[in-house]
């Protein structure tokens, strides 16, 4: 539907005010020039020094141009009186040397224009090799492209395993550009109607390699302004993103069902446009616009600059890497100009990091590999002999970094995140997207990525320890062997303790930048805030200093591997002999006591401090019956507290009613509908009640010397945290 509309439905009466208002009317168009017209614009392309691309990449730029003449002035060399050469190419700096960008030209959007395949603006959003998660599609690989003899091109290269992953990436990159009813204020698809586009596309060539055989294919991708390209195939097609993606695809790709192909071809593409731009300038002769001309009008075609060569710092040799210069050039355009996501800018800053990193030996390639994502847990245990599970990867990132600190790493990192005096806080916001990358499909993500930005797992201990990764197949066999060298004293064994444990617990929930647990902490709803709160960082640090607190991270990271919760250790002796550091908690009947909420972990990471806390606010709660300013208790405590005074209200007035009955009769109760009504919303709480309340705890007895036994508890009730220590 969308695609007829595109390509050759006849314009349509005017739509009645349901456009948005007309601010300029469409330009009359030319229709495309045939391949012969177009052969002097492609050879003065090409016979620029400053071009570095293949005549298959050049084909497909001067293929959608809308006036190939004015191309070839801008492309076209002029010699100098001293014998040099000269053109009107643009010279934009990048990190590696310049790139060599087109003067503004006007193209046809139907002619080989792909939106960003590679999402410079939502990469950070999207599952890498290491996630485990199937349902989306990974993180696209862009390269470099390369001629025969190995030489770069300005061209970039994506590999595909067949044309529906080709196509499903397109549509991905739509759905994520410009998704419908998108409250992220780049939807400009109102605007291009009344408009059109007015600020230019900067596209970049991109070559399409398909692993099942498939011929190379060629096109241009929008590294930037890929919002008003998704926008203004939504105008053309009547705004849905995904007709707007199926309009694209079948336009300028072809029409891919299964695993057929049909390619568009370059004769069908400018016969379509030739008929729908001689409708647009027969429709722009009309004393009021329809609907056709003006979407048609305004998305046939767009202002764009081409990106056509790069040499390095040197002006000899062509950019090696035009990923980093792509990245770059965005970084120009928008971190400092406009809004953009901080977790984008951050992952993009990594990136640059990480590859300078490599350039100057601080960080191996296998490493900046694993940290990226761009290889799977198993890749990643046969390239560095960690474990092979996704957890390590975040420790590889921290290593990295950490390790290297001092002798460079300090430096990169404050150039491209401007901050010369990083503190942990700084550092784990800015690695925590390219750290945790590997758990995007996880539930706990976002909770994690948070506890990072707050300093994450790098602890006193980690901080100041250069620190090594224990190798190894097995993941809970590897985290054992840590945890006896880490008893042992072992400050490496520690500091790895700490980075996986505590990254693990954060994964789970139960380290969070809220310091501490909402959850209350005492039985009954006594005290109804949190007494004690502690950085994520902190917790991590207060853990690695007892044994009780490193079996506690050992038990965190090996419960994480296995999907199943953590145990509970005591931290301190006990001053009666009871327990010592290190020892499980145990219930009454003697099994270790797992850790269900983050309050537990807490308590085991300070637990003198926890418990003198719960002891001053439940002498404040009883002496005041408040629990101090400004507190914010949570749900389950004001719902309890909702209940009971709904039940005495209740029963207050069932008593006023049967003594007021006694001497005016049973009409003060209402009529027996109503009166049923009531009795049956009681029972039905009181049956609810029945069926999902706590059971009746078990007192057990035991037969002593003494005269009988008591019924025994910590204070927090049924097991909810360790017990206090007296």
């Amino acid at each position: 539907m969308s695609t007829i509309l595109a390509s050759s439905a006849a314009p349509e009466p005017d739509d009645g005010g349901s456009m948005p208002a007309l601010k300029h009317r469409p330009r009359s168009l030319p229709v495309p020039t045939s391949p012969t017209g177009l052969r002097s614009a492609r050879s003065a392309l090409l016979r620029n020094d400053l071009v570095n691309l293949p005549s298959e990449a050049a084909s497909v730029i001067t293929g959608g141009l809308a006036d190939p003449a004015r191309f070839k002035m801008l492309v076209e060399v002029h010699k100098l009186d001293d014998g040099a050469q000269t053109s009107l190419l643009n010279a934009k700096r990048v990190g590696e040397g310049d790139v060599y960008v087109t003067q503004q030209h006007d193209r046809y959007i139907d002619a080989g224009i792909l939106p960003d395949l590679a999402g410079a603006r939502w990469a950070h959003t999207l599952h890498n090799q290491l996630d485990t998660a199937t349902g989306e599609l990974r993180a696209a690989e862009l390269t470099t492209a390369t001629g025969a003899t190995g030489r770069p091109y300005a061209m970039l290269e994506l590999k595909v395993e067949n044309h529906q992953e080709f196509a499903a990436r397109i549509r991905e990159a739509f759905l994520k550009t410009g998704p419908d009813n998108s409250t992220a204020g780049n939807d400009y698809t109102d605007s291009i109607l009344q408009s059109g586009v007015k600020e230019p596309l900067l596209l970049v060539p991109i070559r399409i390699r398909f692993a099942d055989g498939s011929a190379d294919e060629y096109y241009l991708a929008a590294i930037d302004g890929n919002s008003r390209l998704v926008s203004a195939w939504k105008g053309r097609t009547g705004g849905k993103v995904d007709e707007a993606a199926t309009a694209c695809i079948e336009t300028v790709v072809g029409i891919i069902t299964g695993k057929s192909v049909r390619r568009a071809s370059a004769k069908h593409a400018r016969d379509q446009l030739t008929s729908r731009i001689e409708r647009v300038n027969k429709g722009l002769k009309e004393p009021v616009l329809s609907e056709a001309t003006i979407r048609a009008g305004h998305t046939t075609a767009v202002p764009s600059v081409v990106l056509v060569g790069g040499l390095a710092s040197d002006g000899q040799s062509p950019l090696t890497d035009l990923v980093a210069a792509r990245e770059d050039l965005i970084a120009t355009i928008h971190t400092d100009a406009t809004p953009w996501d901080e977790v984008a800018q951050a992952e993009q800053g990594m990136a640059r990091l990480l590859r300078r990193a490599v350039a100057q030996g601080l960080i191996t390639p296998d490493e900046r590999m694993v940290i990226e994502g761009r290889c799977t847990a198993e890749e990643m245990h046969a390239k560095l002999g960690v474990p092979q599970h996704r957890l390590w990867a975040v420790a590889v990132t921290l290593k990295a970094v950490l390790n290297q600190w001092g002798s460079g790493i300090r430096t990169l990192f404050a150039e491209e995140f401007n901050n010369r005096r990083a503190t942990r806080a700084v550092i784990g916001k800015q690695i925590a997207s390219t750290a945790l990358s590997g758990y995007r499909s996880w539930n706990g993500y976002s909770v994690a990525v948070n506890a990072f930005a707050d300093g994450g797992p790098i602890s006193d201990q980690v901080w100041a320890t250069s620190f090594e990764l224990t190798k190894g197949d097995k993941p809970v066999e590897v985290l054992d062997r840590i945890l006896d060298a880490a008893l042992g004293g072992d400050q490496s064994a520690i500091a790895e303790l700490c980075v996986l444990g505590g990254t693990a617990a954060m994964l789970d929930g139960l380290i969070t930048r809220d310091r501490g647990s909402k959850l209350n902490p005492t039985s009954g709803g006594a005290v109804r805030t949190v007494p004690l709160r502690l950085r994520a960082l902190r917790v991590v640090e207060e853990l690695a200093k007892s044994k009780g607190g490193l079996k506690t991270l050992h038990s965190l990271a090996t419960a994480h591997i296995e999907e199943r919760w953590a145990k509970q250790f005591h931290s301190a002796d006990d001053p009666t002999g009871k327990f010592r550091d290190g020892d499980e908690v145990v219930d009454a009947v003697g099994t270790q006591q797992e850790i269900v909420s983050e309050w537990q972990v807490v308590y085991t990471a300070e637990p003198k401090r926890a418990q003198d806390a719960i002891n001053a606010a439940t002498a404040q709660q009883n002496n005041t019956g408040k629990t101090g300013k400004g507190s914010i208790e949570p749900k389950d405590v004001t719902l309890r507290a909702k209940l009971l005074t709904g039940a005495e209200s209740v029963r207050e007035a069932v008593n006023g009613l049967v003594t007021l009955s006694q001497k005016q009769g049973a009409a003060v109760f209402g009529g027996y509908d109503q009166v049923a009504t009531i009795r049956a919303m009681l029972q039905e709480s009181r049956d609810e009640l029945a069926r999902h309340g706590p059971a009746k705890r078990v007192v057990i007895i035991e037969d002593s010397d003494d005269d009988g036994g008591q019924e025994g508890g910590p204070l927090f009730g049924d097991g909810d945290v360790p017990p206090p220590i007296s």
